[in-house]
């Protein structure tokens, strides 16, 4: 997989030569890495050649990388910290179920839905991480992407 500078407009998953564009509002995500202490100094290149980077199809460790895949998942881990962040892409044109990862209730407080692109404004980006997300899996509508982030437990 490779990840290569794309365009801010338009907002969504847009088709390109190669592959697909994917963009946010810079907002939220200069937002998001104001608050993550660890990657603030990063540039994205940096932020995403230090990040560890685990490959899923709707099954986790599954990619279905055939030519004919209509989903995929990648859960990432910014460069020496803890933040996990799983983003699901589902380009298929019904709903896919995805399997989320487990994680450690000792080190994380739990998976939060941060980008639900099938939503309605201003529901799809939420502005503090969104909502806690429950269960072993998430449905993601057709032709969306939804972005899931867990962020460390404070230090007692």
């Amino acid at each position: 997989m490779s990840v290569s500078p794309g365009r801010s407009f338009p907002l969504g998953a847009t088709p390109v030569e190669g592959g697909v564009n994917f963009s946010v509002l810079s907002s939220q995500a200069s937002r998001l890495r104001n608050d993550t202490p660890d990657i603030q100094s990063l540039s994205l290149n940096q932020i995403l050649r230090g990040a560890e980077i685990r490959v899923h199809g709707v099954s986790l460790g599954a990619p279905d990388l055939s030519p004919s895949s209509h989903s995929l998942a990648v859960t990432v881990r910014e460069p020496g910290g803890t933040t996990l962040f799983h983003v699901m892409f589902n380009a298929h044109w019904e709903a896919l179920t995805f399997e989320i990862p487990r994680l450690d209730r000792r080190v994380h407080e739990g998976w939060r839905r941060w980008i639900d692109t099938s939503r309605e404004a201003p529901e799809d980006i939420s502005e503090n991480l969104g909502p806690p997300v429950e269960g072993p899996s998430y449905m993601v509508h057709p032709r969306s992407l939804v972005m899931l982030s867990a962020a460390t437990r404070a230090s007692s």
